[in-house]
Formats: C-alpha cells, sequence, structure tokens
C-alpha cells in the first residue's frame, strides 16, 4: 500500500487496525476491530456478513496472496508507517480458494515473519478435512476451515481460540527472552535434563565455566559426569537418582570437574525435578557454580589452623594425618615405599635456659628454615613437638634417600647463628625408619622413629641412627626397669644398704655408700 493510500485510509476512518491494500477490483475495503482477515477471494455474502457481525469486528484486508509475505504484512501493519496509525494485528485469517504449494508458501512466509497465529479457510470437500488440516499445520498454520462446514459460531470460536493462543504465545516469548537474558546476565551455568528423551540442555555460560568449545558438549548428561572426580562421581550419581526417585526434594552437591585444560575445579551443583499429574519425573533442571576460589580460600584458612604459628610449618595433627595416610597406601600397594624422618635440635634446654624463651624460638624457627631449605620438592617439613621436627618422604625408590637428606640437615645446621650478640652452634639429633619393616599403623612408627631419634641423642648427638628391632628391645627393656622401679618404691620392696669406703694403707673408713637393694 502507497503511504498516501494509507494516509487517507487512516483519515477516513480513524484509528484501525489493518490497513487495505489495492484488490483485484482496485478496491480499498477496512473493518474497524482487533484481526486480520488476508484473501485472495471475494468476500461476499455469507462470510462477509459473519465477519461484520462479530465483536471485536474483524478488520479485512484484501490482497493477492501472492503478491505478499510478513515482512510486508508488518510494513503494511505499521512497521513502515509514519503516522502510527495502523497496528500489527492479533490473528491472520487466510482464505484462498485452494491450499496449493503457492498459498502454503506465502502461509509460511507470513507465519515465520510476524509470528502470528495463522488460520486458513479454503474451498474442498469435507473428505480432505484432515489432509488439508495437517498441511496447513505442517507450515506453522493454527487450523485450517473448510469453507462450506463455516458457520458463525465455529468462525467466532476459531478466531477467539486463535487470539488466545496468540497472547499465550506472545508471553511465552517474553518470558523466554527473559528467561535469555537471565542466564546471559546469571554467573551460574545452567542445564535441564529432558528425562524421557535424555537430551540435556548445557547454557553457554555452563561451557564456559569449564572452558568448554561447542565440539565439546554433547546433549547427554555423561558431558557433565564423565568429567566429574573419580572419588566424586559416586556420590554425585546417587544424589541425582535420589532426585529422580523423589526420595529427596531437590540437589545439591560439592563436587570436582576436569576442565578444558584437565584441570580440576571446584563446582556446586543444585537441581530440582518437575513430574506430571501421576508423578512421573519429566525433567530436571539446575545450574552449576564455580566455586574453586572459595575452596581454596576455605582450605588455606583451614591449613593455617593446622599450622604451627612460630614455624609457619604444619603441625602435627597435619603429619600423623599424612603419616597415616602413607601407611594405608603401603599397606596396599608393595611397591609405594616411605620414609619417616624424627630430627631434635641439641641443647635448646640449654639455650632457653641461658637466653630466654623467645631466644631459643628464633634459633628453633631457624633451624626449621634452613631443613626445610634442604628438602626441596623431595619431602614435606612439619613441626612435630617442641624442639621437634618431622620430615615425610613419600613414594621414593630408595630408602637411602632419607640418609641422603640427614647428611643435607647436618652440613645446613652447622653454620652458625648470632645470640645474644655472640656467634653461636648448635646439632641435631636425628632418628629414621621406612615402609620396609611392614608398618600396618602410624602409631608404631612413631613409636619406631622417636627410639631412633633417642638413640642418636644417647650416643653423643650430632649424628643420625636409622631404626633397627634392636632398638625397640632397649626401649621396651629400659621401659619395664622404670616401671618395675616404680612399682618397688610404690610396695615398699627396696631396703637400704651402708657399704663401708676405706682407705687401703691406713685402714681408715672415708665413708659409706647407700644402696638400694
Amino acid at each position: 500500500m502507497s503511504s498516501s493510500s494509507a494516509t487517507a485510509l487512516a483519515r477516513g476512518t480513524g484509528r484501525v487496525r489493518m490497513a487495505g491494500i489495492n484488490t483485484p477490483n482496485g478496491q480499498i475495503r477496512t473493518v474497524r476491530g482487533s484481526d486480520l482477515l488476508i484473501t485472495g477471494i471475494d468476500l461476499s455474502g455469507e462470510l462477509a456478513g459473519m465477519l461484520a457481525s462479530m465483536q471485536p469486528r474483524i478488520a479485512v484486508h484484501y490482497i493477492d496472496g501472492n503478491e505478499v509475505d510478513g515482512s510486508e504484512l508488518l510494513a503494511a501493519c505499521g512497521g513502515d508507517d509514519r503516522h502510527g496509525e495502523i497496528e500489527v494485528p492479533e490473528v491472520v485469517v487466510v482464505a484462498a480458494p485452494l491450499l496449493d504449494t503457492t498459498t502454503l508458501g506465502w502461509m509460511r512466509r507470513i507465519v515465520a515473519n510476524t509470528r502470528l497465529p495463522v488460520v486458513a479457510i479454503v474451498e474442498a470437500h469435507p473428505a480432505q478435512r484432515s489432509a488439508l488440516r495437517r498441511r496447513a499445520q505442517e507450515v506453522g498454520a493454527l487450523d485450517c476451515l473448510l469453507r462450506s462446514e463455516l458457520s458463525a459460531a465455529l468462525l467466532e470460536a476459531v478466531i477467539a481460540h486463535a487470539r488466545n493462543h496468540g497472547r499465550n504465545l506472545a508471553r511465552l516469548s517474553e518470558l523466554r527472552d527473559r528467561f535469555a537474558l537471565a542466564i546471559r546476565g546469571a554467573r551460574d551455568g545452567m542445564w535441564e535434563w529432558d528425562l524421557v528423551r535424555g537430551r540435556v540442555f548445557y547454557s553457554q555460560r555452563w561451557r564456559e565455566l569449564l572452558e568448554l568449545g561447542a565440539d565439546d558438549i554433547k546433549p547427554v548428561i555423561e558431558t557433565w559426569l564423565g568429567r566429574v572426580h573419580p572419588q566424586d562421581i559416586g556420590r554425585l550419581r546417587r544424589d541425582l537418582e535420589a532426585l529422580i526417585k523423589g526420595q529427596i526434594p531437590r540437589h545439591e552437591s560439592e563436587h570436582r570437574v576436569r576442565d578444558s585444560e584437565g584441570n580440576w575445579r571446584w563446582v556446586m551443583s543444585h537441581a530440582v525435578v518437575h513430574h506430571d499429574g501421576e508423578g512421573k519425573p519429566l525433567r530436571m533442571a539446575g545450574s552449576l557454580a564455580d566455586i574453586t576460589s572459595y575452596r581454596v580460600r576455605e582450605t588455606e584458612i583451614r591449613e593455617r589452623s593446622r599450622q604451627d604459628q612460630l614455624t609457619k610449618l604444619p603441625d602435627r595433627r597435619v603429619f600423623l594425618e599424612r603419616l597415616a595416610r602413607a601407611v594405608e597406601i603401603g599397606r596396599s600397594h608393595r611397591d609405594y615405599q616411605f620414609v619417616v624422618l624424627l630430627i631434635e635440635v641439641d641443647r635448646m634446654a640449654q639455650i632457653r635456659d641461658s637466653y630466654g624463651m623467645g631466644e631459643a624460638e628464633r634459633v628453633f624457627a631457624l633451624m626449621a628454615k634452613r631443613m626445610e631449605d634442604c628438602l626441596g620438592r623431595e619431602g614435606v617439613l612439619f613441626c612435630f613437638d617442641t624442639g621437634k621436627l618431622a620430615i615425610l618422604l613419600e613414594d621414593v625408590e630408595d630408602p637411602s634417600v632419607g640418609t641422603h637428606i640427614a647428611d643435607l640437615i647436618h652440613q645446613a645446621v652447622a653454620d652458625p647463628f648470632e645470640i645474644g650478640g655472640a656467634a653461636s652452634y648448635t646439632t641435631v639429633s636425628i632418628g629414621m625408619t621406612s615402609s620396609a619393616h611392614g608398618y600396618q599403623r602410624a602409631e608404631d612408627v612413631i613409636a619406631d622413629v622417636s627410639s631412633a631419634a633417642d638413640t642418636a641423642r644417647d650416643r653423643g648427638r650430632n649424628r643420625h641412627e636409622i631404626y633397627d628391632s634392636s632398638m625397640r628391645i632397649e626401649a621396651r627393656t629400659l621401659l619395664a626397669l622404670e616401671m618395675s622401679l616404680r612399682r618397688a618404691i610404690d610396695e615398699n620392696q627396696l631396703r637400704l644398704h651402708y657399704q663401708p669406703i676405706r682407705w687401703i694403707d691406713t685402714r681408715t673408713i672415708l665413708g659409706f655408700e647407700a644402696l638400694m637393694r
């Protein structure tokens, strides 16, 4: 329609729903209303009366269907109208003599370009009703009516249904657009699992969280679950199965997922399931959030709470946990070996008594730093106790590496340090043991390495000793003797004897030796 025709029409009829375009006989006809009729045939008689009697009335638009598509329709409806007097219709009613390929083609274009509900009216035999309706619906039309069966009530009902359908589609489209906008703006990745078809939708943000490309994503649940850490996958699958079965109301899980670079990321997943009226699960929808940074900070805080404040080394609790794990691995894997060193800084008591606790702690921290520098990546240094440090060497090929580390430590601590304004020296006594003894408990490792460290101290300090079974026998013998003496004192089993000490030449008594027997 020319702009002059549109202007004249608007001026002549006021605000209308649809402007007319020249019909085959050159006339322009419009009826004020809220719907639209596109037709390539004459609307005389009964059909025109039906349309005229409807409330709201139908805006009738006569065109040659072969000359219009959806874009031209929208332009005529106001997309290009400068005066803003013509509005987009709610329903498109297409009346045509035949539902041939040409008619179906421009109906398809109208549906694609306008997204309006389309109802077709054709002249055909009732036997063709089902086939014609199917063909119309295949190109996106809502329904197809036969001219011979048309009545005012039927036409009004169909148009009312089409209007409601169009409004619902518009609301759905708006909601879909809002949801798409929310997904794009969300930090979480969204996913939806069609439990009936087995297909899964993953949002772009979901892919971005794991740095995955479009080729890495398949519409199946294993795209996600196949990347979950082996230690977490069993728990996650059980949780999702319980959600599907209705055993839990919602899913929430922290687990690790491998990204495109092979790195493990901590994520938090949430999900709920939608059921039909009979309780059958239809869809599961949820989100995935990257919580790696939170877990890293949490780990750092937890590790700081398990850290010796003086040396900044992992404390005894961490050492015992790591040692217990090493023992467990050693029990199940014969080729796995570990070495433990227990290091006692000599003369710490004398330094504390002579210079005070502050200086003693400074010296201990200095010794710990020197020992840590000796390790590199070969092991981990722990603060075991006051004046004592421990080293755990895991998965070593040769237990003799412990001796090499001990030699490096002796050399490192031999350098002088300043205390009280003067240079001073100290040494360390080191005990060692390894998984070669077939340990079953971490407590046994601690007992044996402590015996080796005590032996090193008793044999002159500034040395290292490797545990052997005789040390345990000696330690147990000494312990048994101490316990026997304690029991003898408690039960008053000891007698006091005096033995004189004489000077042989003069036979003079110089004194007495007291003995408890």
